[in-house]
């Protein structure tokens, strides 16, 4: 029911955190002509409606980011910058750093 999902605060703060931080939903809550889509409040139409929406985007950002990123963090053989000057082995402090960096700045944020 629209009171249970309205009355769990979790949840509710969860919802206007999501209204607040993604400006595509927050102009749907905003736009009168799409409120039965989403509402500024929770409910449960609104949870059916928008909850599959964010899961396609967040397997895209993880397709896109997390799998393209594998064969350069995990594999720096196929990666330019790895290839040492005599051509040999692999250029350890560049990859540490490179591995490093992608994962803190990339998948950690």
């Amino acid at each position: 029911s629209n009171a249970g999902i309205g009355g769990d605060e979790l949840a509710t703060q969860w919802w206007a955190g999501m209204v607040k931080h993604i400006p595509a939903l927050k102009r749907t809550t905003e736009t009168s002509e799409t409120s039965s889509w989403a509402s500024s409040e929770l409910t449960e139409g609104t949870l059916k409606n928008v909850l599959p929406t964010l899961m396609v985007w967040l397997s895209w950002i993880h397709e896109d980011v997390g799998h393209s990123a594998a064969a350069y963090v995990y594999n720096p053989v196929h990666t330019p910058m790895q290839v040492p000057v005599d051509g040999v082995g692999v250029v350890a402090p560049s990859f540490l750093f490179n591995t490093a960096a992608y994962r803190g700045f990339v998948f950690l944020n």
